[in-house]
């Protein structure tokens, strides 16, 4: 952005000597209007500049608590998904024991199934789709 203001510069003012002639008088005026609507147009620059201010910090609020509320959800969805996953496996893993100690083989082999269920499956397929969500646009998560 170039700079629209210009010096001022006494030297190529003119020296008053009572007397000023019409077209003097004249072109004053002219580059008084001039100077005038620099300045209009330099103050309505300076208006707009900060009304663009505002409005960036505005969405710059808003961006910030659609990425904070996103981490909340990951964050909760990662702690919730891994404690059911605990929960379950520490609930197979003590049938499991049970079994072992009747030496009930079906139980065993129900429980290892179950256990390897628990096991194979990602958690993190389920947040690479909730990621996926989150990059779409087109699908409004939030509504602050």
């Amino acid at each position: 952005m170039g700079n629209n203001y210009v010096e001022y510069d006494e030297s190529l003012q003119p020296v008053y000597s009572g007397e000023i002639s019409l077209a003097d008088s004249v072109a004053l005026a002219q580059q008084g209007m001039e100077n005038t609507g620099q300045l209009i147009a330099s103050l309505d620059h300076m208006y707009t500049m900060r009304q663009r201010t505002k409005q960036i910090k505005e969405i710059s609020k808003v961006q910030m608590a659609n990425t904070v509320a996103r981490y909340k959800l990951c964050r909760e969805f990662l702690e919730s998904t891994f404690a059911e996953r605990h929960e379950a496996l520490s609930k197979y893993y003590d049938v499991l024991d049970k079994a072992v100690e009747s030496g009930d083989n079906q139980l065993i082999i129900a429980a290892m199934g179950n256990i390897s269920d628990v096991v194979s499956t990602s958690p993190l397929a389920d947040l690479q789709h909730m990621a996926e969500i989150f990059n779409d646009t087109s699908v409004p998560l939030l509504d602050f």
